[in-house]
């Protein structure tokens, strides 16, 4: 069985008006490899940060 690292659940990041994104939800676990792609701008770094 695989530790969980970590859990997120119904993230969400607004500027203002915008939104970015919305009820983000994953789970890492011990072991696992993960990539995120997308478009300049599209709230990759702001999800890690």
């Amino acid at each position: 069985m695989s530790t969980e690292l970590v859990q997120v659940q119904g993230l969400a990041k607004r500027y203002g008006d915008a939104t970015v994104f919305d009820n983000v939800n994953f789970t890492l676990t011990e072991g696992e490899f993960v990539c995120i792609i997308g478009h300049s701008g599209c709230g990759k770094t702001t999800i890690l940060n």
